[in-house]
């Protein structure tokens, strides 16, 4: 809560202390980085935006200044990345379109990034040394980290990735396994299994993605009395597995009968998709201990599906492998943590406040004090969207300190919904460097 953190700051003025030393990044870095936010903060003569880096500054008051941090510096140096001579810390990819939709932004800074990642990792030369000791070792995809804000922006350059068969991981700290067309599927196994009997269910469940039947065998079904007869015997030892062993070992077995394992380990995403299937199962045991009987459960997890029940820290994706891969993670998932090079191919991501899909405007006003704004009012809009990129600008300033040697962004001017106009001056990065108002 940034205003709880500003009374507490003109709470203890005079009092002070500051941690002005980076120990993370090399001073290269550093420096591109302050220079970034002076640029909007002023520095030396140059004044700045009138609202500051951070957009709290009313006249000569910000409560919130951005203060330029020395380097201790890095023994280890990335060499390589430019061929022989030194790299640049910062690098910004571009393109000198204006009238870029959402999904070709997407799109473009995904392959892009993806195309940087593997050159820099087919490179025998690009890799880090110690001066110190003459040692050097290699780039490897564990070093590297892309930073998105949400699974959308995960997905683009997750696929652009396998398109070049570079492996990653994705690291979230908000979606949840059971928004996950995994979640959706095991549901329909639930259902299949508690009613063996019922043809429409056990058709639904043996159709899933998950379950992956080929199109001959689910025809065969609708065909072959045998074969369907093996199907709903299937079903009917499963339904006593579950009644005797519980319903994780009832899930276990089925996801094995079903050849789950070897099949999506093989497939592009599938340890993500196997993963989610082992914890949905989990999951479901943890809930049985509560509940009395299978219809409850499903009546449960049907609630989870559906956004119903109370969320949990049990229920957030879990990381699919501890394999020394790229990582995939959240700007909110990446605090506090640092990787040796990191991307942020989606730098300009903004998403401007408006009307659509509400019913009342909370925010707080330039007193402090906090309003509900039910007319859905010009200025609670305003004052809501201020907020917003206020919001954007902290995020960027994480994203942008968690590289130890090397940054790499991706800005275009993303198309506004007027002909001739863009996006850019919504997002912070646009803010930062395109001098904002207040």
């Amino acid at each position: 809560d940034i205003h709880s953190y500003l009374s507490a700051r003109r709470a203890t003025t005079g009092r002070h202390y500051q941690l002005d030393t980076n120990y993370r990044s090399t001073a290269a870095l550093v420096g591109a980085v302050n220079a970034v936010f002076l640029h909007a903060e002023g520095s030396g003569d140059r004044p700045g935006h009138s609202a500051a880096a951070f957009r709290f500054r009313r006249g000569d008051d910000n409560p919130l200044p951005f203060e330029a941090v020395k380097a201790r510096g890095h023994r280890e140096r990335l060499i390589g990345v430019d061929g022989d001579g030194e790299i640049e810390a910062l690098a910004v990819c571009t393109t000198g379109r204006d009238d870029l939709k959402a999904e070709d932004y997407r799109s473009f800074f995904a392959h892009h990034c993806a195309e940087h990642i593997v050159r820099l990792l087919n490179d025998e030369r690009v890799g880090f040394r110690d001066d110190e000791e003459g040692r050097f070792r290699r780039l490897m995809p564990a070093d590297i980290a892309i930073l998105v804000r949400d699974r959308r922006e995960a997905a683009a350059v997750r696929q652009a990735l396998v398109r070049r068969k570079v492996a990653s991981v994705y690291l979230s700290d908000k979606d949840s396994v059971v928004e996950s067309e995994e979640a959706a599927d095991v549901l329909r196994w639930l259902y299949a299994v508690a009613n063996p009997l019922d043809g429409a269910l056990a058709r639904a469940a043996f159709a899933t993605r998950t379950a992956g039947l080929p199109m001959g065998e689910l025809a065969r079904l609708s065909s072959d009395e045998l074969a369907w007869e093996r199907r709903v015997e299937q079903l009917k030892i499963l339904h006593g597995a579950w009644q005797r062993r519980g319903v994780l070992a009832m899930l276990r077995t089925f996801i094995h009968e079903l050849g789950l394992p070897a099949r999506l380990l093989a497939e592009a995403g599938g340890e993500r998709r196997l993963t989610n299937l082992l914890h949905l199962a989990e999951l479901l045991q943890e809930a049985s201990a509560q509940l009395e009987g299978e219809q409850a459960l499903i009546r449960w997890f049907a609630e989870q599906i559906e956004g119903l029940g109370a969320g949990g820290d049990e229920r957030v994706l879990r990381l699919e492998s501890d394999a020394e891969l790229v990582k995939v993670v959240t700007v909110h998932k990446s605090k506090g943590l640092e990787y040796p090079l990191v991307y942020l191919p989606f730098a300009v991501t903004a998403r401007a406040t408006n009307r659509r899909n509400r019913a009342f405007f909370e925010y707080v006003d330039d007193e402090g004090s906090r309003r509900l704004d039910l007319a859905l009012s010009d200025e609670a809009l305003e004052a809501v969207d201020r907020a917003r990129i206020e919001e954007d600008l902290r995020l960027l300033y994480v994203a942008l300190t968690r590289a130890r040697h090397f940054l790499w962004l991706g800005a275009a001017a993303v198309a506004g919904a007027r002909k001739g106009e863009n996006r850019l001056h919504e997002s912070a990065l646009g803010y930062l460097l395109g001098g904002g108002g207040a």
